[in-house]
């Protein structure tokens, strides 16, 4: 229904769902592309060793990914607000200043 009737709201978000999907096509692209062909291009000792890790990469499911960068992020913001918590609980419960 809210197909057919192109509903203001859905619309918005599909054209902002496309917009974010390009833009991360186009900054991949712009990393990616000269990488890549810089890796076929030279040759260096771990070559073989860096594609095969390339290959394994590109095989794991992006959810996967998302989960990996996550876990990554959230431990990231622990590391960095842990110590803050830690600091006002310990003022707030012996009356520090």
């Amino acid at each position: 229904k809210l197909i057919f009737n192109f509903n203001k709201d859905l619309l918005e978000i599909l054209l902002l769902s496309l917009k974010v999907n390009f833009t991360a096509l186009l900054i991949a692209s712009i990393i990616g592309l000269p990488l890549g062909a810089l890796l076929g291009s030279t040759k260096f000792p771990l070559r073989l060793t860096v594609v095969s890790i390339l290959n394994t990469m590109m095989s794991f499911p992006p959810v996967v990914i998302g989960l990996l960068v996550y876990l990554h992020i959230s431990l990231f913001l622990r590391i960095v607000t842990f110590p803050n918590l830690v600091s006002n609980v310990v003022s707030k419960t012996y009356m520090l200043p």
